[in-house]
C-alpha cells in the first residue's frame, strides 16, 4: 500500500518527521521559493520567518517543508506540512483521537529499541477546527543516522487535522528538532519561536 493511501497513523508522522531531519545535510541545497503564500490541498501557508532556512524536497509525501541547522552537524530543526489520503472515516473527534492514539503507541511501542520516550503528550485541539489533533513527543534517538553513534534528543510538535469537506484528508502541520542534549540552549527556544510563526501563517483553504 502506498504511503498515499494508508490509514491515518501516528507512525506515519513520526517516520516522515525522521526522514525530513535526516535530509538536513551537509550537502543540503536551497530551493527557490516566494515569499508569497504559498497553496496546498487543502491549505496554504508562509515561508518560515528568519534566515537560514532552505525548501527541502518532498519525495514521498505531498506537501511543502523547510529546515535548518541548529548551531553544528547534526542538530537540524524543520517545519512543514504534509497531507495523505486516509482510507478511514471518523463520526466523532473523540474517535479520531482513539484511532489516533492507538496507532501512535503501537508505532512507538516497535521502536522501544531505538527510541526512549522523554514525554508524549495528543489532545484534541480546537485550533485548526474540531477534528484537530495536537501533538508532542521528546525522545531520545538512540541510533540516529549522521550522529557518529551519539544519542541525540528529537522533539515533534504538530497539529493533525481532518479537512472540514473532507473528512478523508489528513493534513499535518508542525516542527520539528533534533540536537545533541548538551546543545539545548537559546538559538533552540529561538528557532520554537520560528516554529510557531510558520504554524501561525498556516490556514485551511477550501477544496477546489
Amino acid at each position: 500500500m502506498s504511503i498515499q493511501r494508508a490509514a491515518v497513523a501516528g507512525g506515519v508522522l513520526l517516520w516522515t518527521l525522521i526522514g525530513l531531519q535526516l535530509a538536513v545535510s551537509r550537502e543540503a541545497r536551497a530551493q527557490d521559493y516566494e515569499s508569497d503564500r504559498i497553496e496546498g490541498l487543502g491549505f496554504s501557508l508562509s515561508a518560515p520567518p528568519g534566515e537560514g532556512w532552505v525548501r527541502m524536497p518532498q519525495e514521498q509525501m505531498s506537501g511543502v517543508s523547510f529546515a535548518k541547522r541548529a548551531g553544528s552537524y547534526p542538530n537540524s530543526f524543520t517545519t512543514s506540512v504534509f497531507h495523505v489520503q486516509t482510507e478511514m472515516y471518523f463520526e466523532t473527534p473523540q474517535q479520531f483521537l482513539k484511532h489516533v492514539q492507538a496507532d501512535a503507541d503501537k508505532k512507538l511501542d516497535n521502536d522501544n529499541s531505538r527510541f526512549a520516550i522523554i514525554e508524549h503528550q495528543m489532545q484534541l485541539d480546537d485550533r485548526f477546527g474540531p477534528y484537530c489533533i495536537k501533538h508532542y513527543i521528546k525522545s531520545q534517538d538512540r541510533q540516529a543516522v549522521g550522529a557518529a553513534g551519539k544519542t541525540l534528543t528529537f522533539e515533534i510538535l504538530t497539529y493533525m487535522i481532518l479537512h472540514p469537506e473532507d473528512r478523508t484528508l489528513l493534513i499535518n502541520v508542525g516542527y520539528s528538532a533534533r540536537y545533541l542534549p548538551d546543545d539545548q540552549d537559546a538559538r533552540l527556544a529561538a528557532l520554537r519561536a520560528e516554529g510557531e510563526k510558520f504554524i501561525e501563517g498556516f490556514k485551511i483553504e477550501p477544496l477546489q
